[in-house]
């Protein structure tokens, strides 16, 4: 099965590249349990067949993924996911969300708004895309 994931080239050079895109599209796969721990999953072929990205893109994001301690590779069987990837995930997105929160707060003092202001966008800005 094939799943088109609207990876957008145009995103850069603002936005996250494909590779980055990939790495979250493997997290929400185990965020939601679609790849569960302890499991093997796709092999790199796979995955560049079922996100259409190219074997450097996959290998990259693969990486990223092993680095985080998230999945290993064991010599002839595969990608397996480790045991406690998904606390693993939620932490590295959960600290990228922090992040993101302060830079979006540096930009509102830099505009002059308040903490006020700044605690008063979040539903305004929710209430919008919900």
């Amino acid at each position: 099965m094939r799943i088109e994931i609207p990876f957008n080239e145009r995103c850069r050079p603002n936005g996250p590249s494909v590779m980055w895109q990939l790495v979250h599209a493997l997290e929400d796969s185990i965020i939601n349990g679609e790849l569960a721990e302890g499991e093997y999953i796709y092999p790199t072929r796979v995955i560049m067949n079922r996100y259409n990205v190219s074997d450097k893109t996959a290998q990259r994001a693969i990486g990223i993924l092993h680095l985080r301690e998230i999945l290993e590779l064991e010599s002839g069987k595969g990608l397996r996911l480790l045991p406690g990837s998904r606390r693993a995930v939620i932490w590295h997105r959960t600290e990228q969300l922090k992040s993101d929160i302060k830079k979006l707060y540096s930009e509102a003092q830099h505009l002059g708004l308040t903490s006020t202001d700044f605690t008063r966008l979040i539903p305004a800005t929710t209430q919008l895309t919900a």
